[in-house]
């Protein structure tokens, strides 16, 4: 098939691009830079403007995998930043569905979201359950307002992407350095549930949503959902130290402001669809995903 990778040059978009070279796939990375991925083509394009170099490509492709958007855990939440996230998903993810309604044979949309759709819950929560009403939950219901616009023309799957594992950005990265000098802990009061998935199952869920016919609406991308002191105690025992020095509620809101209350509180998220579908997973055991994670680190 032909996939076209929007925000292909993050983190996570050069794995996903990676992981559809790997199982065959005809590729085109979208990003501003417009730089070359090795064994696959690119294109530039600022998120905004509709312009020949990459709407022919979309409109050439079977699937487009939406993963842009600024990165929303990078500093506090002022209302800047908010406003910055908002609109650099929302925007981006307009003009690419835009282009695909237009398209002769419109291309599937796979489009990034987050967990934080459903705000904060202790309850099982599966794709069929509300929105929350956060912050986040509203960032979430406009991202995927925008391609849900188009689902009456294409197949449209939402990929609520849980905490992703990966040593080198994100929630891993910054709970590993107090670890690796003996002074990690858990955050909050421990009893919040933090929905994981490895870095390697999402790329590999994206590719499979974006070839299966069958697969459409959301689906949440999460192994599981642990507690926090769980997580810390397993990530702990990995590392071989300690676990034993907390992070208080109070701390955390004045280190993070109110990014906080995604640490506080949490999400207890079950992957029902992503189940039902059989999107393949392979770390499915957190200690084991750890391990593999921090065993390799690359």
């Amino acid at each position: 098939m032909k996939l076209v990778v929007a925000g292909g040059s993050g983190v996570l978009g050069k794995r996903v691009v990676d992981e559809a070279i790997r199982t065959g796939h005809s590729v085109v990375v979208l990003s501003r830079s417009g730089l070359a991925h090795a064994g696959a083509s690119s294109a530039v394009w600022d998120g905004k403007t509709p312009a020949a170099s990459w709407t022919d490509v979309v409109r050439s492709a079977d699937a487009v995998i939406n993963l842009s958007g600024s990165n929303i855990g990078r500093g506090r939440w002022t209302k800047r930043r908010l406003r910055e996230a908002l609109d650099s998903r929302t925007e981006s993810t307009r003009v690419l569905a835009n282009v695909i309604a237009h398209s002769e044979a419109p291309p599937a949309l796979i489009n990034a979201s987050a967990v934080g759709y459903y705000g904060s819950t202790m309850d099982p929560t599966t794709e069929a359950s509300p929105a929350g009403t956060t912050i986040l939950s509203d960032l979430c219901t406009m991202w995927e307002h925008e391609a849900l616009a188009i689902a009456n023309v294409s197949r449209v799957v939402l990929a609520r992407i849980g905490v992703v594992l990966d040593p080198s950005a994100g929630a891993l990265q910054k709970m590993i350095t107090p670890f690796r000098f003996g002074i990690g802990g858990p955050l909050g009061d421990g009893h919040q549930r933090l929905p994981w998935i490895h870095r390697d199952d999402v790329a590999r869920a994206l590719i499979y949503l974006a070839t299966s016919e069958q697969c459409r609406g959301a689906y949440n991308l999460v192994a599981n959902s642990v507690t926090m002191d769980e997580f810390s105690s397993t990530l702990g025992r990995v590392m071989r130290r300690p676990s034993m020095f907390r992070v208080p509620k109070f701390v955390l809101r004045l280190l993070l402001g109110r990014q906080a209350d995604v640490v506080i509180h949490g999400q207890n998220i079950v992957p029902l669809r992503t189940i039902v579908d059989r999107v393949p997973f392979h770390h499915l055991d957190l200690e084991s995903a750890l391990h593999d994670l921090l065993d390799r680190r690359n």
